[in-house]
């Protein structure tokens, strides 16, 4: 492996994380700062997840499904 191929694997893991791992740090920073100013309990949220986003998130994965 020489030095062009480690630079750009280092360039694609490095566009991965800001694709896909920052916005998830961001959500829950801003959750993390907000939730106490809202007062919003976790119960209802999470019977919101798992009752409707859940099987949304189900049936579009299988609908997509060739």
């Amino acid at each position: 492996m020489n030095f062009a191929d480690f630079s750009e694997n280092m360039v694609a893991l490095s566009l991965i994380f800001l694709n896909v791992v920052t916005p998830v740090f961001i959500l829950v920073a801003v959750g993390y700062f907000i939730g106490p100013l809202l007062k919003i309990e976790a119960r209802p949220l999470s019977k919101t997840a798992y009752f409707v986003f859940v099987p949304a998130f189900v049936f579009n994965i299988i609908s997509e499904a060739k």
